[in-house]
This record gives C-alpha cells, sequence and structure tokens, in this order.
C-alpha cells in the first residue's frame, strides 16, 4: 500500500508556530477541514528558526503551509483541501502561513483524513505532485491499510 502517504513536517528544528484561540478539541476539526472558529487563525512565533514550506505546529498533526505549498495545490488542482489563514502577532516572518485541512472523504479525492493516520494522507497522484514541487520540509511517510481506512462522509 505504498501509493497514499502521510503529510508531516521534515524536522521539528525550523520555524514552528503555537496556534491561539483553537482548543485542543478543534484540533481535529481543523485537520478534517470542518474548523468553523474565528478567522483568521491567531499565531505566535514559539520556536524561530528557517520558514519552509511545511512548517510545524504545538498542535500534533496540524501544519501549517506557505503560500508556495498553497500555490501547488491550486494549480494542480488536487482536490479534498482546505486552508485557514494564520496571522502571526509580534513576529515578522518571511511570507503568510495557512493551515492545511482535508475534506476529502471519497477515493475520488487527493488528500483525506484517515481514522488511524490521525492527521492529512494524500492520494498517490498528490503525492507525486508535491515531490515534482520539491517542498522544503514536507516529510510524506507511507500510509498502510489500516491508516487508509476513510472516515465516513
Amino acid at each position: 500500500m505504498g501509493n497514499r502517504h502521510r503529510l508531516a513536517e521534515g524536522t521539528t528544528s525550523g520555524l514552528r508556530i503555537h496556534v491561539q484561540g483553537v482548543d485542543p478539541d478543534q484540533k481535529g476539526e481543523l485537520i478534517a477541514g470542518a474548523y468553523r472558529g474565528p478567522l483568521p487563525i491567531s499565531g505566535l512565533v514559539a520556536q524561530r528558526g528557517r520558514q519552509c514550506d511545511v512548517v510545524g505546529t504545538y498542535l500534533s498533526n496540524v501544519l501549517a503551509i506557505s503560500s508556495r505549498f498553497r500555490q501547488v495545490l491550486i494549480e494542480s488542482e488536487l482536490t479534498g483541501w482546505v486552508t485557514y489563514e494564520l496571522r502571526i502577532r509580534r513576529q515578522s516572518i518571511t511570507e503568510p502561513l495557512w493551515l492545511l485541512g482535508a475534506t476529502g472523504r471519497t477515493d475520488e479525492s487527493d488528500f483525506f483524513v484517515s481514522d488511524s493516520a490521525n492527521g492529512i494522507c494524500a492520494s498517490a497522484a498528490a503525492a507525486a505532485e508535491l515531490r515534482c514541487a520539491r517542498l522544503s520540509n514536507l516529510l510524506l511517510e507511507p500510509a498502510g491499510w489500516a491508516e487508509l481506512k476513510r472516515k465516513p462522509p
């Protein structure tokens, strides 16, 4: 089952963001693309470092992405994703960041949330597009059969 992948940050040594105003109970809503709280979402730089295309947050499995990463999703016409604007306060960063969610729930979606992966998974086609884009700090972990059980719509 090496044709599906879980998205993760490659290293935790770079820039990391503390997401504010989102309850830990709402973490699943962010990942599943179902967040209905106030926007934009606020954040603080919790760890200084290089700003990459994938930036970790202190909400496990919630990823911040660069505008470049977001543009790759748009231009590739990949499906099953949503972004939430992340406004960083009291720190200067080089470009806007977005929190990534997966709205896909069917086999036709490029991005989806699985029951056991506890994060966002990508189809083989989406993983290939992301690899071609050479996005910095993106890790595409192979997802096993158990991780591919999809949540019902």
